[in-house]
């Protein structure tokens, strides 16, 4: 008996949401890193007795590289997941179970 593959897309719906939910998960984590590890660099520089030349020319790098994180990366990644979005195909056929555990070859009625 041959059966026919079942194939699910995601919902165009549901777009806007997970790109909420991966603007408000992902990017203060990353700009909150970057910038605990800018001060974290810029106290040990002027600890060390570095010139303040080069400390006012690494924090502004930094602060080029957060506003570029706070507005260009987002941008970004809501490219990404939107051709990731529009490109995905989840394929559900009759030996689905099998090639999910890669172990099991009898009758999906003698799985436990």
């Amino acid at each position: 008996m041959t059966e026919i593959a079942l194939h699910y897309r995601l919902l165009a719906a549901a777009l806007p949401n997970e790109e909420k939910r991966i603007r408000s998960a992902y990017m203060p984590t990353l700009v909150l890193v970057v910038v605990l590890s800018t001060v974290v660099f810029l106290a040990l520089g002027i600890s060390k007795g570095a010139t303040s030349r080069s400390m006012i020319l690494y924090g502004l790098l930094m602060v080029a590289y957060v506003a570029y994180l706070a507005v260009w990366y987002p941008r970004r990644m809501r490219r990404r997941l939107f051709k990731c979005w529009e490109t995905y195909d989840l394929e559900i056929g009759h030996d689905y179970l099998r090639r999910a555990t890669g172990r099991h070859t009898g009758p999906p009625s003698a799985i436990r």
